[in-house]
């Protein structure tokens, strides 16, 4: 068998759901998270059950989401909109005790800027999204620690890599500031459209984009298992994925509905060849990145919301990093010494070492060989405790317990967070 240190997922949203997140993470060898968004409320209680001693993953968390004018009705979410308003909430968040700073998409430049001031100010790190606002380089020299997605849901790290690139970042600039609904906003390309889009894909920008990221060692949350699972939203066959039956009967609703939302039958031949070219260009740049030498971490977006599943998920991350021409090596140190590294703990943690945290996962097989032995999981160690087969499979079974009752009581979808 072989051992590894114990997996992190650097890109979560927990919300309401520890009491399934936390046991799918463990069992699947998932024993640190970093949550990207959430409520003040839910971190000060992770917290108290830490100190209590409840068997649970660390937890790494922002608190709310700073985001601008945008409508948006998330209670995760703070509007900032002025610079003085950029410093009293960085103030206020780092008095509350929150890990790091999480920004989005509609943050004014200014007002970004100011984030990332005050931030150094009061020793805290700010990652998330990569600002519509903002270019990749200003990030990367304003000292943005860690971009989600490839940059946000508009693909920016892929614009700066594309000829036309700078007349889709002008189009979404122009809305920064202006109050619109999300929901509202056009930004599904047509086939067509993004078909011409793709074609303006440049190898040499996506170089000269990995330099400077790897110069200032602006570290990447690729998500790749979330871009592949909405660019495949279609697919009625993820409603026979095994691992269905750990979701709450109220998520599976929710996906039999998202399926409807968008349409139940096949996209034709060509929208399908677009998709896979989309993600390719996407995986593609994250080859070009792990080359360069630009620092990866492994996420995957899982929250209470359908079609990613807690821990199982990760796994996928790994398998869909490799896929994209990441070493099995190199997708591995991005669950386990990456993050160690990220939060400047690789003196406790990310390696197998005396002294170190026992945070350990024991593996029916060498991922080395094959990353998909992830899948292996025999016993994991979490802050010295052993859960062996046996515990193992009981916290799986009390999930699927869980499920079973809440159907019987009759599931309702009304409470869940959409992010």
């Amino acid at each position: 068998m072989f051992l590894i240190p114990g997996l992190w997922d650097m890109h979560v949203h927990i919300n309401d759901a520890a009491d399934w997140f936390f046991p799918l993470f463990l069992a699947n060898g998932v024993t640190g998270v970093r949550d990207m968004g959430g409520s003040l409320e839910n971190l000060a209680h992770w917290r108290e059950m830490r100190r209590e001693g409840s068997l649970m993953p660390r937890v790494i968390a922002s608190g709310p989401i700073l985001t601008g004018a945008v409508e948006e009705n998330d209670p995760r979410v703070i509007k900032v909109l002025t610079v003085a308003q950029a410093d009293a909430v960085v103030d206020s968040l780092a008095g509350l005790g929150v890990d790091f700073i999480k920004v989005h998409d509609w943050l004014s430049a200014p007002v970004y800027f100011a984030i990332l001031a005050r931030a150094r100010r009061r020793h805290l790190r700010v990652a998330g999204h990569l600002p519509v606002a903002i270019d990749a380089a200003q990030a990367a020299d304003s000292g943005q620690a860690s971009i989600e997605h490839l940059g946000n849901g508009w693909a920016s790290l892929l614009l700066e890599s594309n000829e036309n690139g700078p007349a889709i970042k002008q189009r979404l600039r122009s809305l920064i500031g202006k109050r619109f609904a999300i929901a509202d906003l056009p930004v599904a390309w047509t086939t067509d459209q993004l078909a011409r889009y793709l074609d303006g894909y440049s190898e040499v920008k996506s170089q000269a984009l990995a330099v400077y990221l790897a110069r200032d060692s602006v570290w990447q949350t690729p998500t790749l298992s979330s871009l592949g699972l909405w660019l495949s939203i279609r697919d009625s066959s993820r409603l026979r994925d095994v691992r269905m039956r750990y979701l709450p009967p109220e998520e599976r609703v929710m996906i039999g509905e998202l399926l409807n939302a968008y349409g139940s039958s096949r996209p034709t031949t060509h929208t399908q060849a677009i998709n896979s070219r989309y993600y390719a260009e996407q995986a593609g740049l994250v080859r070009i990145f792990s080359r360069a030498g630009v620092p990866l971490l492994a996420g995957t977006d899982v929250a209470d919301y359908p079609l990613l599943f807690p821990g199982f998920s990760l796994h996928d991350e790994l398998f869909w990093l490799v896929d994209a021409g990441v070493s099995p090596l190199a997708a591995l140190q991005a669950a386990t010494l990456g993050p160690a590294r990220y939060f400047h703990a690789s003196d406790s943690m990310g390696s197998i070492e005396p002294g170190k945290l026992a945070d350990l996962v024991l593996l029916g097989g060498n991922p080395l060989d094959d990353i998909r032995n992830i899948d292996h999981v025999v016993a994991v160690i979490v802050n010295g405790q052993v859960i062996d087969q046996s515990e193992r499979l009981r916290m799986l079974g009390s999930v699927l317990q869980r499920n079973a009752d809440s159907a019987l009581l009759g599931g309702n979808a009304d409470h869940i967070d959409r992010p």
